[in-house]
């Protein structure tokens, strides 16, 4: 969903981060299987797609099952340009500052908002 410019300017600020379209496994996957994969690998999902991906986290909670982290993205907090992206990355690193542990966002469903 995110442009993988973003996961490399997460990385430069030192962050471990992927975007789902630099990997050949994670590409085409259903929410589930992705927020699974997520999971798997001790990270934090990002999405746009704040109502399916708010579901599934409320379905998941049901069934008393974890998952690592979603960050929810409003899509008109942050646009896909370009500078929308840069924006976008400040505001997730400001997020990752102040949950710097492993597991701080371990079931946490957070709304990103802009600066």
């Amino acid at each position: 969903m995110w442009s993988p410019a973003i996961a490399e300017q997460l990385r430069r600020r030192g962050r471990d981060a992927i975007a789902a379209l630099e990997r050949d496994d994670l590409r085409g996957l259903s929410d589930e299987a992705l927020l699974e994969h997520a999971t798997a690998e001790h990270r934090v999902l990002v999405t746009r797609d704040v109502g399916d991906f708010s579901e599934l986290a409320l379905r998941l909670r049901a069934d008393d099952r974890d998952h690592h982290g979603i960050i929810l993205v409003p899509p008109h907090r942050f646009s896909a340009s370009r500078a929308g992206s840069g924006a976008l990355v400040v505001a997730l690193d400001a997020v990752l500052k102040g949950r710097p542990g492993d597991r701080d966002l371990v079931n946490e469903v957070l709304w990103l908002e802009s600066g």
